[in-house]
């Protein structure tokens, strides 16, 4: 949780600071004139003298802003209510009303939330009484915009939006350009905060676009900083929109990922800044870049944890927190603000501190070491200061926020300690430092402190804030072992998120609950009964964290999933720890089984679209238990889930439809459904099957490893498999290997499978174990394919069978057999001289090759007609990143994303989904371990019932002779066979043809999705 915590309070600082910060430019520039120069509302309207002298009124405010700049909000108050004083004295409302809008910021930052109100009340009031003219327009923007301001601080951001709308309108009355373009980032602001991620992305485009006809000023470097902040956090919102596209390409995006559009972004802000000589900006840029640099650390870490583990590099990781850590120095070196500084400082230490736990993690006890010396040891000293610094911060949200990362620095250098405790001959220099022995007295004063924020949040009405504070208190408890104050505390943030429906805070706090309860039923000494019950409540809780987070999916698959909002880090183990207390007994019973199955379904669709970054959806899914017993009764399912101590393994067994019912009775729906897979379901367990008398329930095995055991012996095994050479040596190592997996997942079970007449396996594979074919996995006298039909699914439900006409299947075929030398995307890349061949042995009703093959032509021609089959003979790859994952055309990548542009269209003019993908020249990431997301990537983009590829890329002659006996297999319409079985008589006819008998040639096609026939109904 410990980056959500972050993320929300550097979300909120973009969404807050990024406003104050157009608010402080409001009085930069008040110079020899009387109004200030409004660069974020960009207006300066004509002069208009006071009758007292105007030096006087001039430096009252020009101090006032500095105060404020500086975060002396008590000093600015001051001197603004002097100023609107000596303004009542002669009159001057115009001039009074503006000054006293300022004042409402400062009372604002002060958390005196009635002086604001009234502040901004008694403006309006001054402007009422007076005549209608431009300057009074003017200045009421001015003063409506503050009062946007207000709103947005006190939790309404719908009303600040509104009022912001009414100042965008006033300004283009007047026509100035500059303040309608201020006015339409703080609405993306106010967009954000409503969570309107793609209106927010939308909004701040146009505003960025429309100021490039702009001179260069602090308004274009707030718009072009608050873009890459935008980008950074939520990725490309709106690929299609024309002014993001335009604004690509002035910027040079085209080829960028989302990070290094980002970065670009914000790199032009800083030479922006340093071109006005603005030293708040420029400090504000590296703060920016600091943030950024975070982000790229996260994004490393991703990369490390995904990689196999004989290819892992550490120092790419370290390097981006060495980076961020440069950047937050200029920051704080450079700003004039306290605020800045403060900020700067926190985020560096939060970056620390999580860097120092993960190698801890990672049982990197040498760098652990290392790193505690060379770059924690110098900072600690740090933290008794910014404590107290936050300790005299006046009553304000920045305060709150400051405290609230603060308490989470502290969370993290507890779990450093416990870790470091645990290990201590691993890591005796971290264990003997000084810092054990002040930690208790900086835990005591955050405690106090913590419960100062949470009655200020209160008071300001800001409940958001009050549900972090009180949730991280209570995990400040947590971590120190009080599971009482911790449970009290965390009730009452889960009852706070809930009565706002802030439901993107509510499960983590629920988590946090199933957390604590856990730890409760692990109490020995407890009876058994009681332990029991405590597990019960912990599967509860940790079920209404899932729940929660299925209402809130489609959220979540818009960020960006390069950004610290770590997936694996900070959504995946919510799934995997309940899946642990549901199968934690050494016989889970049948419920526990089914319930596990679910969270397993449910994990694997959040992966997938916060790969995809859009939730995913389907026209008439149906359960695989249904059509197993209903279509394949000779089909049996493997599931398998990897936990941090063992491999679970669960097999479904078929059984008469008259047996089976499916109902959603006391299930939580999230507000979207439906959804694709997260739907929850509850099946009656057949004690018997009529056919043979067996017992026929869900069966369960488990096998004592971690998920890096698996990892290594995967690892061994996929290098074996794609090794150059093809020796009888080369084979039996093969079956060595791969032995063990066979009785991890399907010895087991092998007499019920023989028992029920199972002739195909469904395995919906978890973790490492989706990179290698189950079909080469070695009994000790056969490979499993020559017993059993195999296909994969990464859900419990897959679109339905339907009948289909007798017609001739209609083909649609690509082929890429020449690569261009020249073409930047075709570098890397060798001919497929056999793909002419593949084409013409395929039944196919449109065949495009080479240069007709462009991505417009896909475009179109997938469009053209109802097409049952689409084959793509041509080189590709799969990823765990979306930016790497694609197939190649003439003119260019294809990614994924771009392909479910062009099949969306499809789905419009074409509904009915296509029957088979099959994409036979590609190949999974080399040395990425979770580079199937990729392949389930482009088949869910596809609508495809079913997905053929390849797992490798495979020697392009044998290729050709697969395809070939695979299409005169699935379009023998005379004695038509299931997919599975298809491709399974292919392989044994390989396995028969002494040129193609190592596993090097036929293991890597797999099939995906719906594994019966294309005829079958």
């Amino acid at each position: 949780m410990n980056n959500l915590i972050v993320l929300y309070h550097n979300l909120k600082r973009f969404i807050k600071y990024g406003l104050i910060c157009l608010c402080v430019t409001l009085l930069i520039g008040w110079g020899q004139t009387y109004l200030p120069r409004q660069f974020a509302l960009g207006t300066e309207p004509p002069q208009i003298l006071s009758q007292q002298p105007i030096v006087n009124i001039n430096t009252l405010v020009q101090q006032g802003q500095r105060y404020y700049k500086n975060g002396q909000f008590t000093e600015a108050v001051s001197l603004w209510q002097e100023a609107a004083s000596q303004l009542a004295d002669e009159g001057n409302q115009l001039q009074q009303a503006r000054v006293l809008s300022y004042l409402a910021l400062a009372f604002q930052q002060l958390g005196k939330w009635q002086e604001a109100k009234d502040a901004i009340a008694l403006s309006f009031n001054q402007l009422q009484s007076l005549p209608d003219s431009p300057d009074k327009s003017l200045i009421l923007a001015q003063v409506l915009n503050n009062q946007g301001h207000l709103q947005l601080s006190l939790g309404n951001a719908a009303d600040a939006l509104k009022t912001w709308e009414k100042v965008h309108r006033l300004y283009t009355r007047l026509g100035d350009e500059t303040g309608s373009i201020g006015s339409l980032i703080n609405q993306a602001q106010a967009q954000q905060s409503l969570g309107q991620l793609r209106e927010a992305f939308k909004t701040l485009t146009l505003a960025t676009m429309r100021l490039q006809r702009q001179p260069d000023s602090l308004l274009k470097f707030t718009a072009w900083s608050h873009l890459g902040e935008l980008v950074r956090v939520v990725g490309n919102s709106n690929p299609s929109d024309p002014n993001w596209l335009s604004l690509k390409e002035f910027f040079q995006f085209n080829t960028l990922t989302n990070l290094e559009q980002s970065k670009s972004l914000l790199d032009k802000s800083l030479i922006l800044a340093q071109s006005l000589d603005n030293t708040d900006a420029i400090a504000e840029a590296y703060f920016q870049l600091g943030n950024w640099a975070n982000d790229t650390y996260h994004h490393q870490r991703s990369l490390y944890e995904r990689t196999r583990p004989s290819l892992q590099k550490i120092q790419p990781v370290l390097d981006a927190v060495a980076q961020a850590g440069d950047y937050y120095q200029q920051a704080i070196t450079l700003s004039n603000s306290s605020l800045i500084s403060l900020q700067s400082q926190l985020n560096h230490l939060s970056v620390l501190f999580n860097t120092q736990y993960w190698l801890l993690k990672q049982r990197h006890w040498s760098n652990a070491q290392t790193w505690w010396q060379e770059k924690l040891v110098p900072q600690l000293p740090n933290l008794t200061q910014i404590q107290t610094k936050i300790s005299t911060l006046p009553t304000s949200h920045t305060a709150i926020d400051c405290q609230i990362q603060f308490a989470q620095l502290l969370v993290t250098l507890n779990q450093i300690q416990q870790t470091v405790s645990q290990n201590q001959v691993q890591v005796p220099t971290i264990y003997r430092h000084s810092i054990w022995t002040r930690l208790d007295g900086l835990l005591t004063a955050t405690f106090d402190k913590n419960k100062q924020i949470i009655q200020q949040s209160h008071e300001l009405e800001d409940r958001r804030s009050e549900a972090y504070a009180t949730g991280i208190s209570g995990k400040l408890y947590e971590s120190t072992q009080n599971l009482e104050n911790a449970l009290e505390l965390t009730h009452q943030a889960i009852q706070i998120s809930q009565s706002i429906q802030a439901w993107d805070i509510a499960y983590q706090w629920q988590w946090q609950l199933g957390r604590l309860r856990k730890a409760q039923g692990n109490i020995e000494g407890e009876s058994g009964a009681i332990r029991s019950e405590r597990t019960r409540s912990a599967i509860a809780a940790y079920q209404a964290a899932v729940n929660t987070l299925n209402t809130i999916r489609q959220d979540l698959a818009t960020f960006n999933p390069d950004v610290r909002f770590s997936f694996r880090d900070e959504i995946e183990p919510i799934y995997r720890e309940l899946i642990d207390l549901l199968l934690r007994e050494e016989t889970p019973s049948p419920q526990n089984l089914i319930q596990a199955r679910e969270v397993l379904a449910q994990l694997q669709l959040a992966e997938l679209e916060n790969y995809l970054q859009e939730a995913c959806a389907s026209s008439t899914p149906a359960l695989i238990d249904q059509i197993v017993d209903k279509h394949a009764p000779n089909t049996a399912v493997i599931y398998t889930i990897l936990l941090d101590d063992r491999l679970e393994v669960i097999l479904k067994l078929p059984q008469p439809a008259e047996f089976n019912e499916v109902t959603d009775d006391n299930c939580q729906h999230g507000r979207d459904a439906p959804w694709r897979v997260s739907t929850p379901w509850r099946s009656k367990i057949n004690p018997s099957h009529p056919k043979s008398g067996t017992q026929v329930t869900l069966q369960h095995h488990r096998v004592k490893l971690s998920p890096r055991q698996v990892e290594e012996r995967v690892d061994q095994l996929r290098t074996q498999l794609t090794n150059p050479q093809r020796t009888s040596r080369y084979t039996k190592a093969i079956q060595n290997t791969s032995q063990p997996i066979y009785n991890w997942l399907v010895s087991p079970f092998e007499s019920q499978l023989k028992a029920n007449g199972i002739n195909t396996l469904v395995f919906v594979l978890d973790g490492a174990l989706q990179t290698v074919p189950m079909a080469v996995l070695w009994d000790g006298n056969q490979y499993l394919i020559e017993k059993y039909a195999i296909a994969l699914n990464r859900e419990p439900q897959l679109l339905a069978p339907v009948p289909l006409s007798q017609q001739p299947l209609q083909t649609l075929a690509f082929g890429l057999s020449q690569v261009r030398s020249d073409f930047a995307p075709h570098q890397s890349f060798s001919p497929l001289a056999n793909v002419e061949i593949e084409l013409s042995q395929i039944p196919s009703d449109v065949k495009l090759l080479n240069q007709a093959f462009t991505s417009q032509a896909l475009q179109t021609q997938i469009n053209a007609r109802p097409f049952s089959i689409v084959h793509f003979a041509t080189h590709g790859q799969f990823s765990s990143n979306p930016n790497e994952t694609f197939i190649l055309a003439w003119d260019k990548r294809i990614k994924v994303n771009e392909l479910s542009h062009y099949l969306k269209s499809r789905e419009e003019s074409l509904p009915d989904p296509i029957e088979l993908l099959v994409l036979s020249a590609c190949q999974t990431a080399n040395g990425d371990n979770r580079a199937t997301l990729g392949l389930a990537g482009i088949a869910v983009r596809a609508g495809a019932r079913s997905t053929i590829a390849t797992l490798w890329e495979v020697n392009d002659k044998s290729t050709t002779d697969f395809i070939r006996l695979l299409y005169q297999q699935l379009t023998n319409s005379t004695e038509p066979m299931s997919k599975a079985e298809a491709i399974q008589w292919v392989q044994k006819e390989f396995l028969k043809n002494e040129n193609y008998k190592p596993p090097y040639y036929w293991a890597p096609f797999v099939l995906i999705g719906n594994w019966l026939s294309l005829f079958q109904g």
